[in-house]
């Protein structure tokens, strides 16, 4: 009898074992396949940044003309640092928190590597928009709401990939990753244009959006 419950107690303890081990295997093949957060473009991607916009009831820019209406209420800004190089197309506009988010970016970015983040992009109005979907540098042709550019709010930003080395690139990958995973931001890395874009949430200084 003693020998029975030995052999009962020893084959326990294995199956036991085998059981965690079996159980601690299919844990990481689940988290495995659980999505990670990445820079990948997609449409989900453009369709969450429009929800965004929309939820906070934020305009899109049609033309210069509106462009200047807002600019008395001081709804957009316009964004200059001694930490970024700008070259963007409409003047450098964008909203308040974007405008922040960007000085502090080419902060950190400036301290770290002593050079300038390239934004090649802020605020865009649809014409503008247009000419760079025709010229095929963009996806948000605007044919359905959720494929509008975020640029069209002022809450979106690009910077340029061409001068930064490959340590430079990853440092900033990180850092939006960061932000991504976060919650304030929702970036994307545009290989047909050779930039980093990025939206960011009109409350990411207190909060999250995405």
């Amino acid at each position: 009898m003693k020998k029975i419950l030995i052999v009962f107690a020893v084959v326990s303890v294995f199956g036991i074992l085998c059981f965690s081990d079996n159980a601690l295997a299919k844990m990481r093949r689940i988290k495995k396949l659980r999505p990670a957060v990445s820079l990948k473009a997609s449409p989900e991607s453009l369709a969450l940044q429009n929800r965004v916009i929309d939820a906070y009831e934020l305009p899109r820019i049609s033309d210069r003309k509106e462009l200047a209406r807002h600019l008395p209420e001081h709804f957009f800004v316009r964004v200059s640092s001694s930490y970024l190089e700008m070259s963007d197309e409409v003047g450098g506009y964008a909203t308040l928190p974007t405008r922040d988010f960007i000085l502090k970016l080419g902060e950190d970015f400036f301290v770290i590597f002593k050079r300038k983040l390239k934004v090649t992009s802020l605020l865009r109005t649809v014409e503008d928009q247009q000419k760079i979907v025709d010229r095929g540098q963009s996806i948000a042709d605007g044919f359905v709401p959720e494929s509008q550019s975020s640029h069209l709010a002022g809450v979106a930003i690009d910077i340029s990939k061409k001068p930064l080395s490959p340590r430079e690139r990853r440092w900033l990958a990180g850092k939006l990753l960061a932000y991504k995973k976060a919650g304030k931001i929702e970036a994307i890395e545009e290989m047909w244009n050779n930039a980093f874009h990025i939206m960011v949430c009109p409350n990411w200084q207190a909060g999250r959006c995405f």
